[in-house]
């Protein structure tokens, strides 16, 4: 593995939201979501094989990881919401490709796949493992 992994964070709406990224600045994007109650560092693995290929990068959701924990009477935890942060997110990081986007689990599955429906990019996959 050549590709150090960074450790970062990104205000989105008032929330700091934390991040993994390492791989080639110009390689493939690939999004990695995770599910629930998971954080990005359910990806390392995947990060120490394919960051030599691919330019990826891993946000814990707020309120999980290493994002802040808004409080609930001023945060909405809605899937609507968090595909909102994340597209949010995607923009402050100027993920000027197309992304690949990897999620894995079935409990937050549709909010990935909302967040590529309201995406005002094309986006070239969504894979998606239980």
């Amino acid at each position: 593995m050549k590709n150090p992994t960074f450790y970062r964070t990104i205000k989105v709406d008032d929330v700091s939201i934390f991040y993994r990224e390492a791989g080639p600045p110009d390689a493939p994007i690939v999004l990695l979501l995770h599910g629930l109650p998971s954080s990005s560092r359910m990806f390392e693995p995947l990060f120490s094989r394919l960051s030599d290929s691919f330019h990826l990068v891993a946000p814990d959701y707020p309120g999980f990881g290493h994002s802040d924990w808004p409080d609930p009477k001023d945060f909405a935890y809605t899937f609507d919401h968090l595909a909102q942060v994340m597209t949010r997110l995607g923009r402050g990081l100027l993920l000027a490709q197309r992304p690949k986007w990897l999620h894995r689990s079935i409990d937050m599955g549709l909010q990935a796949l909302k967040f590529v429906c309201n995406s005002k990019r094309k986006h070239e996959s969504l894979l998606t493992a239980i």
